[in-house]
């Protein structure tokens, strides 16, 4: 997506920073373009590797590095750090407080209820932000059906995806943590 990418395992991870990315966020979304972001971390990484078609699902989306396993990765494979950790935790937030314009946000991934439960969330902490979600789907034949086919919604500035370690308990409260609420 930059041109500038560190593959790690199946994933082709871009090389930006957090104005950079929020950046190239910002123009998608104000230009009415759709794009994809996803937080790649090692499990991320572990699963693109036991699944293909995962991997696959990822080769238009801005994927940004998140944690220390693909940072260790990073300076293994290529002797340099990543610009700046770009967590989901950190970075949603300032999307949301750096945006120009309105947004539409598609949340997707995570636990069953996890991503429904973080857009209402979104949608209570910043009214001009529309979201929806969609738990545990992966295939943008899925993403453009829930857009296109008589929802009503013009399609989304923004695909979020976002998957859960297994063991760990996401919570949707993380979202709005310092958004303009």
């Amino acid at each position: 997506m930059t041109g500038a990418k560190r593959q790690i395992g199946r994933v082709g991870i871009d090389v930006v920073d957090r104005a950079q990315a929020l950046a190239m966020i910002g123009a998608s979304a104000c230009s009415e373009t759709a794009l994809m972001v996803a937080f790649c971390n090692a499990h991320t990484v572990n699963m693109a590797d036991a699944n293909p078609a995962f991997a696959a699902s990822l080769a238009d989306a801005l994927i940004l590095n998140d944690g220390i396993g693909v940072e260790l990765g990073s300076r293994i494979l290529y002797g340099e750090r990543f610009p700046d950790n770009l967590n989901g935790t950190d970075l949603t937030p300032a999307v949301l407080d750096h945006a120009s314009c309105p947004l539409r946000i598609f949340l997707l991934g995570s636990p069953e209820g996890v991503a429904e439960q973080a857009a209402a969330v979104l949608r209570r902490a910043t009214p001009a932000t529309r979201s929806s979600a969609r738990s545990t789907a992966s295939s943008p034949r899925v993403r453009r059906t829930h857009w296109s086919r008589g929802s009503g919604h013009r399609a989304p500035t923004c695909y979020w995806s976002a998957w859960a370690i297994p063991g760990r308990r996401c919570s949707p409260r993380a979202i709005g943590a310092g958004s303009r609420a």
